[in-house]
């Protein structure tokens, strides 16, 4: 395999790609064009402007600065309130740190799941009560901050404030997040290690925001993936970087079905009501919650689905099989994506356009500077038609787990269990 990885100083020749793949200078960059264009809204009537949303994460950036937080510094984030979310994780970039996401719904694991690294964890307002409890059984070197009482006065920042308020000093090849796997491929779930590199090339490559929505529209994505997974982090960037305009949909006053405090660990329902109430374009999400858009809307033909849905154009669904009978009922009014992927990679690698029953079973194309193959059991390619195990390489491949030994392979048989390894070449990869 050749090296996909592009090195620190390497400028990037490639037409349209931005010169260094740094997460945060690439988000600023796109914001500043067009800064007085919505960025953000949140249903019904709430808007931020690319200014104002830069703004806002700047001021956050500047006191994130100012209580000790730099670069490479691993920061856990529990605050899930929209837009709060959205700019601290871009705060959180800005200032040069690491994000960790940590769910605070089950606060008796918090503390024993927190990686040893973490010196800040960050919270808002309604966690106070279990944030209390966190801080009697935490290490005494570790920081919560409420970033509620953060000021976030907005400003007429031009170009030279925001950029004054990041940090420069970071490379492709630093640290940008830590996301926890979901068990399925190593057996046990744990955090990713991610450089800016690997999230760059995502989100410059995010395999559905890159198709265009129906009759030239602008594009609107609706953010439906629970915070502690990459694809939040993903659409969020990536709404960013391409011009969307980022949808979020906070339900939990218009479906009565759902208390208010389960809303956020419960994504099957409510999707179809968000996905008319805020006119999205866009969609990532699994085939499960796809199958309950389908019976929310008591859709069973494809023309009842695009009369309900008329502005959605594309969909990507991935994480799971897609069954034949939601093929048949979606691929042939929008863009039907399989997307193929493992958070050791950095969200999605692959996508296929399913247009038949038979799509759902192909994983597709490598996203750019990314390779895809079958390997047997010894890590050599297997030949056509033969079954093994596929091997992941290129820039999106992270850099190991957070914590412990990392579990490499170094030759001879391969382990039952996923693992990351070395080409002959030495490059990094992931075999699932």
């Amino acid at each position: 395999m050749a090296d996909f990885r592009p090195a620190d100083s390497e400028v990037v020749q490639e037409q349209g790609l931005p010169e260094r793949f740094v997460v945060h200078e690439m988000i600023v960059d796109k914001l500043l064009i067009e800064a007085d264009d919505v960025a953000i809204e949140i249903y019904p009537d709430q808007r931020l402007s690319r200014r104002e949303l830069l703004s806002r994460a700047s001021n956050s950036c500047l006191q994130l600065k100012s209580l000790g937080i730099e670069p490479g510094s691993f920061v856990v984030t529990c605050v899930q309130s929209y837009p709060l979310s959205v700019i601290v994780h871009l705060s959180i970039i800005m200032a040069g740190a690491v994000i960790i996401p940590c769910d605070l719904s089950q606060p008796g694991e918090v503390n024993s799941q927190m990686p040893e690294e973490v010196e800040h964890v960050l919270y808002e307002n309604c966690q106070e009560r279990v944030v209390e409890r966190l801080i009697q059984n935490s290490n005494e070197r570790r920081m919560f901050v409420n970033v509620c009482r953060f000021r976030y006065e907005e400003s007429n920042r031009d170009a030279l404030d925001c950029r004054a308020a990041i940090e420069t000093t970071i490379t492709a090849s630093h640290l940008c997040w830590a996301y926890p796997t979901s068990g399925s491929t190593s057996g046990t779930s744990r955090y990713v290690l991610a450089e800016h590199q690997s999230v760059a090339n995502y989100i410059i490559n995010h395999p559905v925001l890159v198709e265009e929505a129906k009759g030239g529209r602008q594009k609107r994505i609706l953010l439906w993936s629970p915070f502690v997974f990459d694809p939040y982090a993903g659409d969020v960037l990536a709404a960013l970087y391409h011009g969307a305009v980022l949808c979020l949909w906070d339900g939990k006053q218009e479906d009565h079905r759902i208390e208010a405090n389960e809303w956020r660990s419960n994504f099957l329902l409510g999707c179809a009501g968000a996905l008319q109430a805020t006119r999205a374009t866009h969609l990532c999400t699994t085939p499960s919650i796809l199958n309950y858009i389908a019976y929310e809307l008591q859709a069973t033909e494809p023309r009842e689905l695009e009369a309900k849905l008329p502005d959605l154009s594309v969909v990507g669904v991935g994480g799971e099989m897609t069954s034949g009978s939601m093929v048949n009922l979606w691929a042939s009014s929008f863009v039907l994506l399989n997307l193929y992927g493992c958070t050791e990679c950095c969200v999605y690698q692959s996508a296929h356009r399913m247009r038949s029953i038979h799509d759902r079973c192909i994983v597709g194309d490598p996203l750019p500077r990314v390779a895809l193959d079958i390997v047997d059991r010894s890590g050599q390619p297997c030949p056509d038609g033969a079954f093994g195990r596929i091997r992941i390489a290129g820039v999106q491949v992270g850099r190991g787990y957070l914590s412990g030994k990392q579990d490499e392979w170094a030759g001879g048989e391969l382990p039952d269990h996923a693992v990351f390894a070395m080409t002959l070449t030495g490059e990094r990869c992931f075999i699932t």
